[in-house]
């Protein structure tokens, strides 16, 4: 009778260390679950931030190119002010030696 009782002994403890054991790796699962699930919402907000910033980049490249473009606008502006001073300016000078001739 004692070895039945020894070997049901031996098979409980067996199952009790079974048990804390699946207990514990139960909760380490749970653990790594939560991490896992924390990574993905992380990776989604890393996404979002990317497609931002290059959405902000693609405004940013707009508007430089029609700065850009005002720029060389006004800089055709400028060079046409300036082409007709100085030919005003000849033509004054031609008036002023025809006057002074007189």
């Amino acid at each position: 009778m004692r070895t039945v009782r020894d070997g049901s002994d031996a098979i409980y403890t067996g199952a009790s260390e079974i048990s804390i054991g699946n207990n514990d790796l139960s909760s380490r699962t749970e653990q790594q679950a939560a991490s896992l699930e924390q990574t993905a919402a992380s990776m989604e907000q890393l996404t979002a931030t990317v497609k931002q910033n290059a959405e902000n980049a693609r405004q940013a490249s707009k508007l430089a190119l029609t700065a850009s473009e005002t720029a060389q606008q006004g800089g055709k502006v400028v060079d046409g002010v300036v082409t007709t001073i100085e030919r005003n300016c000849g033509q004054f000078q031609e008036d002023c030696r025809y006057h002074q001739c007189d």
